[in-house]
């Protein structure tokens, strides 16, 4: 673990996502909050090195914030959590083109 001492950050994201979550249906909303904010810093930090293998969980635990901030009535319009987390979900996300018309 001393030579990569972050090995272990997608562990931790989920972790606390899931915490999030439980803390959430007992009631808990603050401290689900924090939870929350935390796993999805740290899988901000994973996705921008791998984002292959960790935008989905990622794209996760964004939805999840945002559910905890509404659930403490939060505007996340005004988070610069959500902000950074969504302009990191759309670079990484593949583009999709629309299908073209067949003329007939």
């Amino acid at each position: 673990m001393a030579a990569r001492p972050d090995a272990f950050l997608p562990y931790l994201a989920s972790s606390l996502n899931n915490l999030g979550t439980m803390l959430s249906a007992l009631g808990r909303r603050a401290e689900a909050h924090e939870a929350m904010r935390e796993a999805v810093q740290f899988y901000l930090t994973v996705t921008r090195r791998v984002p292959a293998r960790y935008l989905a969980e990622c794209r996760i635990a964004v939805r999840n914030l945002l559910r905890r901030l509404e659930e403490n009535e939060r505007d996340w319009r005004t988070d610069p959590l959500i902000a950074e987390a969504t302009a990191l979900i759309e670079r990484f996300t593949p583009r999709r083109e629309p299908p073209q018309q067949v003329a007939g």
